[in-house]
């Protein structure tokens, strides 16, 4: 039969113990523990913390992305819903001549007046004709007929029309000078009988090519 040895453990051994109870008992514990928003100090999470994919949208504040926090080219069109993009939106002078696709402005799009002479790059002007006597089948292009007008160009569309007292009769044709700065108006008479019109005034309006 064996005995065991009747010495008494040394001071160390129960120290040593004791160590690992508290060793084992604080990694268990320390398993439990989790990092709340006040555990973490102001700007202490940094891109490079977050990994690619965690920001979704539902975890941004209203307003929290304005536009200094967008690089230029980011927001591309995929990225926009229909009719997201109103005109409150839009800066003074955004949309400018290449950002508008051909026919995207109808009749429908445009207030009245808003196309106005200087938008169609023309000039308008009135002028005052006392044309002589017509004879019938014929034309009248003397001196009456050459109608100064500034700002007229040799190519350009030219638009003109007469007042009230213009006889319905008398056919004008206005054509392009050949010196800039005037129209050329020429009246005929296709009647079997002569024609003296009275003075009319004239408005003209051209548009540049």
């Amino acid at each position: 039969m064996k005995f065991f040895n009747g010495r008494r453990p040394s001071v160390a051994t129960p120290i040593a113990l004791m160590a690992l109870v508290v060793a084992l008992g604080g990694s268990a514990y320390a398993t439990h523990l989790t990092v709340k928003a006040s555990d973490i100090v102001n700007k202490a999470v940094r891109a490079r913390h977050i990994k690619p994919g965690a920001v979704r949208t539902g975890k941004l504040a209203d307003a929290a992305v304005n536009g200094t926090k967008i690089t230029d080219g980011a927001v591309t069109n995929t990225k926009i819903d229909d009719g997201q993009v109103n005109a409150a939106k839009l800066a003074t002078g955004a949309v400018t001549f290449p950002k508008i696709a051909g026919g995207a402005v109808g009749t429908s799009r445009l207030a009245d007046g808003a196309v106005t002479i200087s938008k169609l790059n023309g000039v308008t002007g009135v002028f005052t004709r006392n044309f002589p006597s017509v004879p019938a089948h014929d034309c009248y292009d003397g001196s009456e007929s050459i109608v100064e007008a500034s700002g007229v160009t040799t190519s350009d569309n030219i638009i003109l029309t007469a007042d009230d007292t213009w006889s319905v009769d008398l056919v004008p044709n206005v054509r392009q000078a050949s010196s800039a700065g005037f129209i050329f108006l020429v009246v005929c008479n296709p009647t079997d009988s002569a024609i003296n019109p009275p003075s009319t005034n004239w408005r003209f309006i051209t548009i540049h090519p």
